[in-house]
């Protein structure tokens, strides 16, 4: 892992993670445990993409998330070597923000109107085809 976009997201979610400390007294506590690191937090998080499949695209949302469950949890396992990946980051390394609720709100409903948009469109060959649109229910709207 001494590939220097390895490193610099390494330090994205070392970031992150103080930021969060710094605001949440019981994550500070769960953040100080001994025997656990940030870099073995990326090893779990790149074990955890492994899983999903070869060519992942995760948020940083998930990303995140992934590394506060590492510390939160106290029976996970992470091998010694981390997987084989190649890791890009999008964006300014240098910026680390959680989005609000409402903005993931509607994004979710642009992406499902997307998705549906192009369930519809007619195949390059010319044939049409109708897929029926993807909506996913919500108990809680």
């Amino acid at each position: 892992m001494s590939d220097k976009s390895s490193k610099a997201t390494i330090d994205r979610i070392r970031q992150y993670l103080e930021e969060r400390a710094g605001r949440d007294e019981l994550f500070a506590a769960a953040y100080a445990k001994e025997g656990k690191s940030v870099e073995e937090c990326f090893r779990y998080i790149l074990t955890e993409a492994r899983k999903r499949g070869t060519a992942v695209c995760m948020t940083d949302e998930e990303v995140f998330g992934m590394a506060v469950h590492y510390y939160d949890e106290d029976d996970i396992k992470v091998p010694k070597e981390a997987p084989a990946a190649r890791v890009e980051t999008a964006g300014n390394p240098g910026t680390v923000k959680e989005a609000a609720p409402a903005q993931e709100k509607k994004e979710g409903k642009d992406k499902k109107a997307q998705v549906a948009k192009k369930a519809n469109k007619p195949s390059k060959q010319g044939k049409k085809e109708y897929h029926e649109p993807y909506v996913q229910l919500s108990l809680f709207d």
